[in-house]
This record gives structure tokens, C-alpha cells and sequence, in this order.
């Protein structure tokens, strides 16, 4: 009897041996062509996120307008690295959305907020510079954007040489006031500051005193707060309440809307927003749509090679 079981034993694995083989062999065809399908469909959904926050970004070159007059590029140090120099500028335009974020009739667009943002060669510390917008300055000769005028070498307040003749002007007037050549620009509106600090889910501030600031139209206890929307634009222009030092001037602002861009960078960082998809999405999103920039930082690869050079600087430098 067991020779008999044996026998049929070996009939059935000669018989079944060769199905079993195929059916291996077909599933793993089948798992092969689904891990590929799955690697090339987040391949293309990874790409399409890289094209949809790339193109999200404005580029305006104004490379031409800025001339040849300019100052040096810096001497590179011993390992071939140079400083880089970013201008930011935050426009005051009330243009389409704008206009319920920033209130007032004002036509055009200023500087409403500039910082010269320095980052040393080696990429380990950086220096942010905010310039006062209404300090008097002499503003050079500048073309407006669309090249129909040209406004003369004028004496004026900082925030109009944006006015004159959009970024170009500003950053013509940064070089001349300071001596440093300006690497690439980068300026956000009303709009675009909201939607990145909202993303953010907010940014927390503390006011060591209550805020009933009737021109600017905000009003906070004291404390702590997580500010969003409107109001954390609200408190960045904030500037004539003088229980918080302020007289119509602009050096306790600057120091108010530094310490905010701290307060955010600090927000991504214990928030987990790098290590969660879903929000740091959110963020890019966000962040891309509110940039105009150069076209040295106008795709998210750009900015992608800036961030990767900054590694290693701590926000404490």
C-alpha cells in the first residue's frame, strides 16, 4: 500500500510540479509588472507635483534694466564659495485679492517691507538687513516695468523706487545705498504672505502687552497667540500703537516682522510639516504660488539647491 501511495505521489508531483512552476513563475509576472506599475505611477504623480509647484512660481528677469553699473561680484573664498545675496521684498499692492487684505484705496504698489538677506560663503550663518521704507533716499534713474518711462535720479522715500520701477529700481537702489551686489530677488504680496502663514496652520506670537492699534485695525490682549489670515498680516505692518513702541516708525516693525520670520521657520521645523506629505505639500503649494522671483530661483529645483546649500545653518546663526 505505501509503495502504491508512493508511486501516486510521484505521478502527482511529475503532473503537478510543472503547473505549480508556471503558476510561480506567472505570479511573479504578475507582482513584477504591479511593483512597476506602482514605482512608475508615483514616479509620474512625483513628477507632476515637481511641474505643478515649479510652474506655480512667477519669474520676471530683470537682468537688462538693472544695467552694467553695478557693484562687484565678491572673490570666492579657498573652496571656490561666494556669499549670496537675496532681496526680498513684500509688495503692498492691493490688486485682486489684496485690496481686502490691505485695505485703503492706494493705487500702484510699494515696498511695503524690504530685507537684504546675507548668507556667507560657507552657507553656515546669514545676516537679514531690513531697510526702513519711508527713510529718505536717493532713488537712481529707473525704467518702469513695462519700459514706457523713465523716471529721473530722484530724492525719495525708500518704498517708491518699487513704485518707479517694480524690483529692478529696488534692487538698483539696495546696491547703491549699500555696495552689494544683488544675487537674486524674491517678492510675495498681501496674498501670498497669508496663504503661506495659514498653511502653517498659523504662527505664534507673544505680546507683552494688549494691541488696540485703530489705524491698522487690530486689536489683541496680552499674552500668547496663534495668529492667522488677516491678522498675522495685521501685525506685521503693525506700527503706530505705542503701547508696543510704536510711533508711525518703522525700526519696532522691523524688529516685529523678524522675529515673525523666526517664529515661522521654527513653526515648519516643531510642527513636523518636512516629515508629513499631506502638509509639506500644503506649505509648497502655498509658498510657490506667492513667489515672483528671478529666474535663477524660478523652479522648485532652484530652490530645492538653495535649501540643500543651507543644511547645515542652524536658526540660531
Amino acid at each position: 500500500m505505501n509503495d502504491v501511495t508512493e508511486d501516486l505521489a510521484d505521478q502527482f508531483r511529475q503532473v503537478e510540479a510543472p503547473r505549480a512552476r508556471k503558476r510561480l513563475r506567472r505570479a511573479l509576472r504578475f507582482t513584477a509588472l504591479g511593483v512597476s506599475l506602482a514605482l512608475t505611477g508615483c514616479g509620474v504623480a512625483a513628477w507632476a507635483v515637481y511641474e505643478k509647484l515649479s510652474n506655480n512660481i512667477q519669474s520676471e528677469d530683470v537682468g537688462q534694466a538693472l544695467g552694467d553699473d553695478r557693484p562687484a561680484v565678491p572673490q570666492a573664498n579657498a573652496a571656490g564659495e561666494r556669499p549670496l545675496n537675496i532681496l526680498v521684498i513684500g509688495s503692498d499692492s492691493r490688486a485682486g485679492t489684496n485690496k481686502r487684505l490691505g485695505g485703503g484705496r492706494e493705487d500702484g504698489e510699494r515696498s511695503d517691507t524690504t530685507i537684504l538677506l546675507h548668507i556667507a560663503a560657507d552657507r553656515k550663518s546669514a545676516v537679514a538687513l531690513s531697510f526702513p521704507r519711508d527713510i529718505l533716499v536717493d532713488i537712481p534713474s529707473c525704467k518702469r516695468p513695462d519700459g514706457t518711462k523713465t523716471w529721473p535720479e530722484r530724492k525719495q522715500m525708500f518704498n517708491r523706487a518699487f513704485t518707479y520701477g517694480g524690483s529692478a529700481c529696488t534692487i538698483k537702489t539696495v546696491e547703491q545705498l549699500t555696495d552689494v551686489r544683488i544675487d537674486h530677488h524674491v517678492v510675495v504680496d498681501f496674498q501670498g504672505f497669508v496663504n503661506v502663514v495659514d498653511a502653517l496652520g498659523g504662527v505664534p506670537i507673544y505680546l507683552p502687552r494688549a494691541v488696540d492699534d485703530k489705524t491698522g485695525n487690530i486689536r489683541l490682549p496680552a499674552g500668547c497667540h496663534l495668529v492667522k489670515g488677516k491678522e498675522a498680516l495685521d501685525y506685521v505692518r503693525l506700527r503706530h500703537d505705542e503701547s508696543i513702541g510704536g510711533n508711525g516708525g518703522d525700526l519696532g516693525r522691523i524688529q516685529r516682522q523678524q522675529a515673525f520670520l523666526s517664529a515661522m521657520v521654527q513653526r515648519v521645523k516643531s510642527t513636523g510639516v518636512l516629515l508629513n506629505p499631506t502638509r509639506l505639500y500644503a506649505v509648497l503649494d502655498a509658498a510657490t504660488k506667492s513667489l515672483k522671483t528671478d529666474p535663477g530661483l524660478s523652479s522648485l529645483g532652484d530652490l530645492m539647491a538653495l535649501a540643500t546649500s543651507l543644511r547645515d545653518l542652524d536658526t540660531r546663526d
